[in-house]
């Protein structure tokens, strides 16, 4: 076949599928003329299409009173008619020799087929009973009964993969792309190509299991073992066995070497693969709405794809890859699929216990709420691994190290996975060191274990975190017991305490975070007895020090209160807090940074208490310390970023308040704010999510004020932000906006695959809760939250 005969066959075949189905017999024969072997082409191929659909097991048409169902077909009993299409019928039934349920394909008889399009429909059954995947439908038998070719599947009840995403009911698409890999690994290394993977021939049945259909287009190729070949990615068969079928597949997911006319190989469906990733990851599809089957066609020859901006920067590596137009340059599936088990396995910027109980707009670590500017913090990660190396054969220079600016700087950005060698280094070293030279460094070893704890934790490896916190805290007890008037040694054990609540805290340990809070807020109270608020000694352990010990572990334990539920001591802590907080921020300019988080906890607790008379002054005294310091850093990211969040907070106590045109206010106001942030770093899901709360908040007020065509924009625009971040995500505070976008859109199907995950969590949020009351998503927690007299 000339390049000329295949592009004027190419385009007859777009524009016969872009007609309306009875209109494409005329069309076909006005655009084929008198050329009886183009027509006799363009037909083969538009029977393939035929066969594709008849092929699915989902209904292509409903049945209707006049249909005769048969009530048997060989040993298998017919139950009822599931679909029918222009080839056949297909049938639900159940195997009577077997006793299983199972899917009947009949082909209609009087199709008078020719022996290649019957060939399509056997190599379905040849191909798949070669391939024994939990992840493919398989085949149960192939026969034929009164001149009808009749194959037996596994029935699946379930939907594609398409209407999944559609309805927007995957919580975890890496998860589905896992199983397809898996599947499309076992093929490949078989030497099976599928040859038109798309969303409509992936299914996804009631269990969660996912199923690749159709292997009707399937080719099977020779696997060279060869270390010179390239395995799997070059077909063998014969140049006339390719012609029959050179434009395989679906003009939206068909490689460019498909829709050039070059042959199709295991490559192909790697291509196809990296297009139903962006759908899946996006929730949209990889090509315009409107795209002619023409449009789709050129689109795929010049290989045509935009990867959406909000992806991470993973991910748009792993999908240019998949969708390099050359095919030999395309990852295997066993290598994309050791990329996307990479990706589900990775850890997050924090615990992925953080999930358990964390409150959306809490600030972790008053300490670190206020850091160095981003791009200083990003260029310090990146010379993070060198300077590990260098320090990791200075296990003395290492404690200082690890202490001062580079962990407090990775962790503000995220980013302690890049000590993860230097700690298992360092963990060797100090796991060891007797208490004579914990005790000559005046307890600083152990110090450094718990900042390795934390390590571990951010890495994800809660068991080695709480290891090494015990050995430290440990080790550290001994010197403060052999030493109890040594103020350094008091201020270290304190600082191990709040450090250890900290990791308790992320790991769900309540009841322990309260106990070693308040352990720290009794050193506290001795190191700054008889002291000017925000005042002390010049030496270490400072005023400052002094003053932060007391405030942070206050903090802390008004926060395991809170998120027990226990909110009447809760509060009581923190108002007690603010006593000694404010007076000591107005002497130290150093300690309004816990001021703050005193005063952001106490407007959460308020909120949560439903408290609406004590509600707005300590949400509008964080919101004015966060306003002073973006005035004075108006480019500081981390600044800014807190900046939005506190517009969302105050414009969701003005909703509760009724008071929404000052809600809508502050909610306009923040997302023009959060369009500042995101353009500084478009890739910070962080920032991104702390742009959706905003909008989410925006889109409340307008419902609550009957705006409901403009409150559902908001909201669609929020899911559209926080859908793809969440999808793949356990950051507690993604998850809830993302359950928040979907049950204001009335998504309550996948809101409630998203509530489960939070009850899992034991999350307590009031909003959320009260949405899950509001909505009926029995699939809630709303009995975690202890509700007490205030």
């Amino acid at each position: 076949m000339t390049p000329e005969r295949f592009k004027q066959i190419k385009t007859i075949l777009a524009n016969t599928l872009d007609q309306p189905l009875p209109d494409q017999p005329a069309y076909l024969q006005m655009a084929c003329g008198e050329d009886q072997d183009l027509l006799s082409e363009v037909k083969s191929l538009l029977a393939t299409e035929m066969n594709e659909n008849f092929l699915h097991i989902l209904p292509i048409a409903t049945t209707t009173e006049d249909e005769v169902i048969p009530k048997q077909i060989g040993r298998i009993k017919i139950q009822r008619l599931l679909a029918s299409g222009g080839m056949g019928h297909v049938y639900v039934g159940l195997d009577e020799l077997l006793k299983r349920k199972v899917a009947v394909k009949v082909m209609n008889s009087d199709l008078h087929l020719s022996t290649e399009q019957r060939a399509i429909l056997l190599n379905e059954a040849q191909v798949l009973s070669s391939l024994q995947h939990p992840n493919i439908c398989q085949i149960h038998d192939f026969f034929t009964e009164q001149n009808n070719d009749i194959l037996v599947l596994e029935y699946l009840d379930g939907c594609t993969l398409s209407k999944a995403i559609t309805d927007q009911s995957i919580a975890q698409p890496l998860l589905v792309a896992q199983s397809i890999l898996m599947a499309l690994t076992t093929a490949h290394e078989r030497g099976i190509a599928h040859r038109d993977l798309k969303p409509d021939n992936i299914m996804i049945t009631e269990q969660g299991e996912v199923k690749i259909l159709d292997f009707g287009l399937a080719k099977i190729q020779p696997i060279s073992h060869s270390a010179t070949d390239v395995p799997l990615h070059e077909e063998m068969d014969v140049q006339a066995s390719v012609e029959q079928t050179q434009i395989a597949g679906t003009p939206g997911y068909m490689s460019p070497e498909q829709a050039q006319g070059v042959r199709a190989t295991t490559a192909t469906d790697i291509w196809s693969f990296g297009l139903i990733l962006i759908e899946l990851l996006s929730g949209t599809k990889p090509y315009p709405q409107h795209a002619t089957t023409k449009d789709l066609l050129k689109r795929a020859s010049e290989a045509s794809v935009q990867i959406p901006e909000t992806f991470s920067k993973d991910k748009k590596q792993l999908i240019t890859q998949l969708l390099d137009p050359v095919p030999a340059n395309r990852p295997s599936a066993r290598m994309t699929l050791e990329v996307i088990n990479r990706m589900i396995d990775k850890p997050k910027r924090r615990l992925k216990t953080l999930a358990v109980t964390l409150v959306a707009l809490l600030v972790v670590l008053s300490g670190w709420k206020y850091t160095a500017d981003l791009s200083h913090e990003r260029n310090m990660a990146i010379q993070a691994t060198n300077r590990a190396v260098e320090a990791r054969n200075q296990a003395e220079s290492l404690v200082d190290y690890m202490l001062n600016d580079l962990y407090t700087g990775l962790r503000a950005v995220g980013r302690t996975e890049l000590l993860q060698s230097t700690a298992n280094k360092a963990l060797q070293y100090y796991d060891n060191l007797s208490d004579e030279q914990i005790k000559l460094k005046k307890g600083m070893p152990a110090i450094a274990l718990i900042q390795i704890a934390e390590v571990f934790g951010d890495k994800g490896d809660q068991a080695q975190a709480l290891s090494t916190l015990s050995t430290a805290i440990t080790k550290l007890q001994r010197l403060y017991q052999s030493q109890p008037d040594d103020e350094l040694i008091m201020y270290r054990m304190a600082d191990s305490y709040i450090k250890a609540a900290n990791i308790l805290k992320i790991a769900g340990e309540l009841e322990l975070t309260k106990q070693y809070a308040y352990k720290a807020t009794q050193i506290g109270q001795q190191l700054t007895a008889d002291l000017t608020p925000g005042k002390g000694p010049t030496t270490t352990p400072d005023g400052t020090d002094r003053w932060r010990i007391l405030l942070r572990s206050i903090y802390l334990n008004a926060d395991g209160h809170m998120r027990l539920g226990e909110r009447t001591q809760a509060i009581k802590l923190l108002e007690q807090g603010l006593v000694d907080a404010m007076p000591a921020a107005r002497n130290n300019a150093k300690l309004k940074v816990n001021l703050a988080d005193i005063q952001f906890k106490l407007c959460n607790t308020f909120y949560d208490a439903n408290l609406t008379e004590k509600l707005l002054a300590p949400c509008l005294a964080t919101f004015a310390m966060d306003r002073e310091m973006y005035e004075s850093n108006p480019k500081d990211f981390q600044v800014l970023q807190y900046f939005v969040g506190d517009h969302g907070v105050i414009a969701n106590v003005y909703r509760k308040l009724n008071r929404l045109d000052e809600s809508l206010a502050y909610a306009k106001a923040g997302i023009a704010l959060g369009e500042q942030l995101i353009q500084l770093d478009p890739e910070n899901e962080g920032a991104l999510n702390e742009y959706v709360t905003v909008i989410l908040a925006l889109g409340r007020a307008q419902k609550q004020l009957g705006l409901i065509q403009e409150s559902q924009q908001t909201f669609t625009k929020a899911l559209n932000v926080i859908g793809p971040i969440a999808a793949d995500q356990e950051e507690i505070s993604y998850m809830n906006s993302h359950f928040t976008a979907l049950v204001m859109l009335g998504k309550t199907a996948q809101a409630k695959a998203v509530a489960k995950k939070l009850s899992a969590l034991s999350f307590m949020r009031r909003d959320y809760q009260d949405l899950c009351v509001e909505y009926n998503i029995k699939e809630c927690r709303i009995d975690s939250l202890k509700e007490q007299p205030l």
